[in-house]
């Protein structure tokens, strides 16, 4: 019998909790706005960039080991449940269509920027949070894990 496209929630948050965390914690509905973007366009790789300049190697390598095993178990997933997944399950806000990618593509792409040596991501544009992005104030902070906190001084 065929998986059904509607899945329990929360039953891939708790099996992939650093993916979770990356989606809920960074791909919200004010990403784009709690970032300095210095005049570049806004995209979802640039909030990765960001990411991997202010986490130790460790923390990273956490989320590319699951993130490589989620897109492996969904790899004969349709888009639907998917899409499903990421915006329910794990509790993130992209429209993956809305930036002319599937959410595969979207999830390959957040692999591709974790993966690219370091040299590469820091010659490129990383947008720096704002001072005053408001974290905690919409309770989506909650979303973010306790060690991206304390990397971040936000606790």
């Amino acid at each position: 019998m065929a998986e059904p496209t509607k899945v329990e929630n929360g039953r891939y948050s708790k099996q992939f909790p650093q993916v979770r965390s990356i989606l809920a914690g960074y791909f919200h509905e004010d990403m784009f706005y709690v970032f300095d973007w210095k005049g570049h366009e806004p995209n979802y790789k640039s909030v990765i960039k960001y990411i991997k300049s202010v986490q130790e190697p460790e923390y990273l390598s956490k989320k590319k080991t699951e993130l490589k095993e989620f897109l492996e178990l969904s790899s004969s997933w349709n888009e639907d449940k998917l899409e499903d997944i990421l915006l329910n399950d794990f509790n993130g806000s992209i429209y993956a269509p809305g930036v002319g990618i599937t959410y595969r593509e979207f999830l390959e792409g957040i692999l591709e920027v974790l993966e690219e040596p370091m040299e590469k991501t820091k010659s490129e544009f990383i947008p720096q949070m704002k001072p005053d992005a408001g974290w905690g104030d919409d309770g989506w902070m909650d979303y973010v894990d306790e060690e991206t906190k304390r990397m971040l001084n936000l606790k």
